[in-house]
């Protein structure tokens, strides 16, 4: 979209702009305010009356984009932060946030650090869940997908692998009460062979298969009382 209008920025638009970007004063700036038809406005510099370099995008509803531009797109280091509270910080290209050290911020108080993919968590990287809950791994399009921990705030700890948020394959988990399964996984419960082991809960041992959480009649009970 061209802009509609191209205005000077004033003298106090300018040293903001420089002191916002830590931009030394001897360094010209090629600065403008550009308008669109639709009410976005840009502060920034500019080349050929598009976005390019330095400058900030104030969309009509609300979204503010602080980062580098190239012809008119994103592209480079910058802060986008929604109308809904949610921020994001990285680099851009293409228009779109890519890289190994990116963080996204919601309102809720949760906070993912790590790797995204056009605009998707997927690679490795850590969320903070505003609940207490943590989750360190691997990330497919937003989904805990691969191998990876995580630590509830009851004190459940699930160490293993996940498929599109599920725990399916191998893993390791220990709950509160002092139960540790290690062994496969599917549908999010004890699935196929692995060993529960009781001994700090009811001390017994009980060994699979499993299936849907299940002890199997195939499965052994070792009492240690």
């Amino acid at each position: 979209m061209e802009p509609n209008q191209q205005l000077p920025v004033t003298k106090e638009t300018e040293t903001n702009f420089r002191a916002h970007f830590m931009i030394e004063e001897r360094k010209k700036l090629d600065l403008c305010m550009m308008t669109y038809p639709n009410g976005d406005v840009y502060v920034g510099e500019q080349k050929d009356k598009k976005r390019h370099g330095l400058g900030t995008m104030y969309y009509v509803e609300g979204d503010v984009q602080i980062s580098r531009w190239k012809d008119n797109i994103a592209h480079g280091s910058g802060v986008y932060q929604s109308q809904c509270g949610i921020s994001f910080v990285g680099l851009w290209k293409n228009g779109l946030l890519n890289g190994k050290k990116c963080e996204v911020q919601y309102p809720c108080g949760a906070l993912y650090a790590g790797e995204l993919s056009d605009n998707m968590m997927t690679g490795k990287g850590t969320m903070y869940y505003g609940n207490g809950d943590v989750y360190h791994g691997d990330w497919a399009m937003g989904n805990w997908h691969g191998k990876g921990l995580v630590k509830y705030t009851d004190g459940e700890i699930y160490m293993g692998e996940f498929i599109y948020n599920e725990r399916r394959g191998k893993g390791k988990c220990k709950w509160p009460s002092g139960l540790i399964y290690e062994g496969e996984w599917a549908e999010d419960t004890l699935n196929g062979d692995g060993i529960l082991n009781g001994r700090e809960y009811d001390n017994r041992i009980h060994t699979g298969p499993w299936i849907n959480g299940v002890q199997q009649q195939k499965g052994l009970t070792i009492n240690f009382q």
